[in-house]
């Protein structure tokens, strides 16, 4: 990767004091970044997902216990409902 095109990465990607720092690191870890590009597809169509879609109830959350719902109840004041 030439220099011009690595300084111009850093800044955009907010790295310009890593780069004062330590620019063979910076630099070594652009060339193996960029070497990785062609391991990635694109997706055929762009609303296609590389995972499977996210859905409702299907978490890691442990079920509700009983009495633990959705937290205090409000209720007017006067004692209306």
């Amino acid at each position: 990767m030439d220099k011009a095109l690595l300084e111009a990465l850093v800044r955009r990607a907010g790295l310009d004091k890593a780069l004062a720092a330590f620019p063979e690191d910076v630099a070594a870890a652009a060339d193996q970044a960029s070497g990785h590009r062609e391991e990635f597809a694109a997706p055929v169509s762009p609303a296609a997902e590389p995972w499977p879609p996210m859905r409702p109830g299907q978490g890691h959350e442990p079920p509700m216990r009983p009495g633990q719902g959705q937290g205090p109840v409000m209720r007017r004041a006067g004692g209306g409902e």
